[in-house]
């Protein structure tokens, strides 16, 4: 009986081997994006999701400002994130950050391919706002351009994955409501969550007018899943930090052509900061809710 033992303990030790080695890779090939802040997910082919892509919309120079920020892990690629990008990349002990300014990102991997199809939207991304039906509007052409250019900071290919959203924790209505959806949930941070082709690492793919028409590669060194943020917080104009509003919405008005009143986001508990609704907190009341009121909210079109 003991030949009998050695070999099923030999079996069991050659299967973990195996299953390691599986997850390792799997781990290697996982990745996770997400976006918080004013960004629109746009899906030209709708009511698919081909072709889809993310819309970094930019601040006010002096009013609203914001500053869209691509967050990596500290361990990435920094030179070719700097060329690639054009920007300067400042790290600390945890992460890496650079200015998201006109570049075009995805996830892929080394090889240069994107990650694989398809994209899958969860029925929590319903908390994205339709911005078609909430403007009665239609969209500006250069959402549909190689490179992003002002009003829109980046874009962001969806390719492929999961998309997910979280809610901000207080609903909220728009003022006016020309689409009558009342008191609804808006979504605070969308996340993509996938897995590019088996035995390959997930990296971040970059162009820019620095490698049109090509895309750049840039990977991170530890074979681990791979996180990074698309951030567009509004920041406060004297100090840069990030600072909650519901008047921040009407960024999105950038990116839309409509006849009609453009929609305020009021607050269902009378939180916030614009005028427009009947009932608002002052905004020094207000910082502690960055998680709660939907003015940096992400948007979806149509």
């Amino acid at each position: 009986m003991r030949p009998i033992t050695t070999i099923v303990v030999f079996v069991a030790m050659l299967v973990s081997a195996v299953s390691s080695e599986a997850q390792t890779l799997s781990t290697a090939a996982e990745f996770t994006v997400k976006f918080d802040g004013i960004i629109m997910h746009y899906f030209p082919a709708s009511p698919l999701f081909t072709n889809a892509r993310a819309l970094i919309i930019q601040g006010n120079a002096m009013t609203l400002r914001h500053n869209p920020t691509l967050i990596t892990p500290v361990d990435i690629d920094v030179a070719a994130l700097r060329d690639a990008t054009g920007q300067p990349v400042f790290c600390d002990n945890l992460h890496c950050r650079v200015k998201i300014s006109g570049f075009d990102m995805q996830i892929g991997t080394a090889d240069l391919k994107p990650a694989p199809d398809p994209l899958t939207v969860d029925l929590t991304f319903n908390d994205a706002p339709n911005m078609q039906r909430v403007t009665r509007g239609e969209i500006i052409s250069s959402v549909a351009d190689g490179l992003p250019a002002p009003p829109i900071a980046g874009f962001f290919e969806l390719s492929g994955g999961a998309l997910t959203a979280s809610r901000f924790k207080v609903y909220a209505s728009f003022k006016p409501d020309h689409d009558n959806e009342g008191s609804r949930p808006f979504a605070h941070v969308v996340s993509l969550h996938g897995f590019v082709a088996p035995n390959s690492v997930a990296c971040l793919q970059i162009r820019s007018i620095h490698t049109w028409p090509d895309w750049e590669v840039v990977c991170h060194e530890k074979p681990e899943p791979l996180t990074i943020t698309v951030e567009n917080q509004g920041t406060h104009s004297s100090n840069g930090q990030p600072v909650p509003s519901t008047l921040h919405f009407a960024l999105n008005k950038k990116v839309i052509v409509t006849a009609l009143p453009f929609p305020h986001v009021c607050p269902s508990d009378g939180s916030g900061d614009d005028p427009a609704c009947s009932s608002t907190t002052p905004l020094s009341q207000t910082k502690s809710m960055f998680d709660a009121i939907a003015g940096c909210a992400n948007t979806q079109w149509p």
